[in-house]
């Protein structure tokens, strides 16, 4: 009778199948784990293997577990560790392993500098393009720059970022698409101009997006283009009040989308602003008109209503919930009489965005964004000797004295240009990831004087208040395979690759 109680209480769960793993067709790095119990019980995961060492807990109790296992590095042999444990405490652990694949002709990720003891990025998400076509959608560790996660789908992805779900959401054919990070679909938003032949799950009536998507309460927040006429438009940068016309330009407007794919509000910008109004690249034709505001980027205001951001115009554009103009950030040359009230003061000359991306909010609501700095004056302004370096600004907006007041700024240590992409991010412990994705020159010399491909990417973690660096992460192709470099849209910030119920321990 003893031995039989003995026995009872020091019994341990048995794994009657299992650990199992499945390759995930196209998410190389990542496995789904199968473990059958005798007994209901909680499942613990270990990883080792190529500098890796973490263990997640997931939730819950059951005889039937089928879990994702992420974070393994490529080329390497990982080790999982299945440990399920019942419901008085007794655990059995079982051990298995995989092999992984190395992706090709994979950019070089140097961790420049890192700051392990003040870092808040743990991942960061990175859509890894070159000029050329070739494209990496990756995650990397910020501690060391390996990637942990890798996409190899027929999706080319513009925007993406994570949800609160655990899962990726992005731009992709021209809808919306989320994935799960075993890279299986979830959901498929199909625009009305897309081909039909593109099975989704939704019908979105537009004909198409571009640059953002952002995902609401209700649905989504996304950007358009549209060819539309217009009486008059400039000749030339270097004089751009002289007007001719008419022409055709390409407008943006604001789109918010339901959940089932009905349009519920499209604002258009040329409605709002002066479409006669240009900044330097605002003469580039595109085939149905000339590129007068090139949108990229469209953000919630915690305040109300959304920010707009018109690369072309230089200018972020803030909208109320209905859509009408609340205050304009621009140099406060070349607007009409109907909009010119809305424009913002109080800056210097030097300190106005130019060729701005990636713009948000921080905890105390200043406006941040990667000034990317084109030409370094607009042309309605004469040089004002900033040169060509880009930058991140924080912008405190006064909305009832329509003032702006530059709350911070931050250059990188090499002057970088990146001349165009980027984004700028407060990440929750203060910190701001900054994304310079299209560099140009760094470490004081020309990429291709200095012998480096045409293009680059940096990325830092910095603290707006001391400008100290957490993170300096570079990209970098070799030139004999891909001279023109590599880019980098956005970069985002992710503090698991779990979803939030997956407790990681270590």
């Amino acid at each position: 009778m003893l031995l039989a109680l003995w026995t009872a209480c020091n019994r341990h769960p048995a794994i009657l199948e299992g650990p199992d793993l499945v390759a995930a067709p196209t998410a190389p790095l990542a496995r789904t784990l199968r473990v059958e119990t005798d007994v209901p019980t909680r499942l613990s995961v270990g990883l080792k293997g190529g500098g890796t060492d973490s263990e997640v807990q997931f939730p819950g109790f059951s005889t039937s577990h089928l879990v994702p296992v992420y974070g393994a590095r490529p080329g390497t042999t990982m080790e999982v560790s299945a440990t399920v444990e019942d419901e008085e405490g007794n655990r059995t652990t079982a051990t298995t392993t995989f092999e992984t694949p190395r992706p090709d002709n994979f950019p070089a990720v140097t961790v420049r500098e890192v700051d392990l003891g003040s870092l808040q990025t743990r991942y960061v998400l990175a859509p890894l393009k070159t000029p050329e076509g070739r494209a990496w959608l990756v995650v990397l560790d910020a501690r060391d720059g390996g990637v942990v996660w890798w996409y190899t789908g027929p999706e080319d992805f513009s925007e993406i970022d994570f949800t609160e779900r655990g899962t990726l959401l992005g731009l992709a054919k021209g809808g919306f698409l989320e994935l799960d990070l075993l890279g299986g679909e979830v959901v498929r938003y199909r625009p009305e101009g897309a081909p039909s032949t593109l099975e989704a799950d939704y019908l979105v009536q537009a004909a198409g997006f571009t640059h953002e998507l952002v995902e609401t309460e209700t649905g989504f927040l996304t950007l358009s283009e549209r060819a539309r006429s217009v009486p008059a438009y400039p000749n030339s940068y270097e004089a751009p009040e002289e007007l001719g016309g008419p022409e055709d330009i390409v407008d943006v407007a604001v789109m918010t989308i339901a959940r089932d794919g009905t349009l519920q509000s499209r604002w258009s910008m040329a409605d709002r602003l002066n479409p006669a109004r240009i900044g330097f690249d605002g003469l580039d034709y595109l085939g149905n008109g000339y590129d007068w505001a090139h949108g990229n980027a469209v953000v919630v205001d915690p305040s109300g209503g959304v920010v707009v951001s018109l690369r072309h115009q230089d200018a972020l554009v803030a909208l109320d919930d209905a859509g009408e103009l609340r205050w304009i950030l621009s140099h406060p040359y070349g607007w009409d009489a109907r909009t010119e009230p809305f424009v913002l003061t109080g800056l210097p000359a030097e300190a106005w965005p130019l060729h701005q991306h990636g713009p948000s909010f921080d905890g105390d609501g200043n406006l941040l964004y990667l000034d990317n700095g084109n030409v370094g004056y607009t042309p309605y302004t004469d040089d004002v000797g900033r040169g060509l370096r880009s930058r991140v600004a924080a912008m405190r907006i006064d909305e009832e004295a329509l003032t702006a007041e530059l709350a911070w700024e931050w250059w990188p240590p090499q002057e970088l240009y990146s001349p165009a992409l980027g984004n700028a991010t407060a990440l929750p412990g203060g910190h701001v990831l900054a994304d310079f994705g299209f560099v140009s020159g760094q470490d004081g010399a020309d990429n291709e004087v200095a012998g480096r491909p045409m293009r680059s990417v940096r990325v830092f973690e910095f603290d707006p208040v001391t400008g100290a660096i957490a993170l300096d992460l570079s990209v970098d192709t070799d030139v004999s395979d891909f001279p023109d470099g590599v880019k980098l849209y956005r970069a985002h910030s992710l503090t698991s690759l779990y979803p939030p119920d997956v407790v990681v321990v270590r």
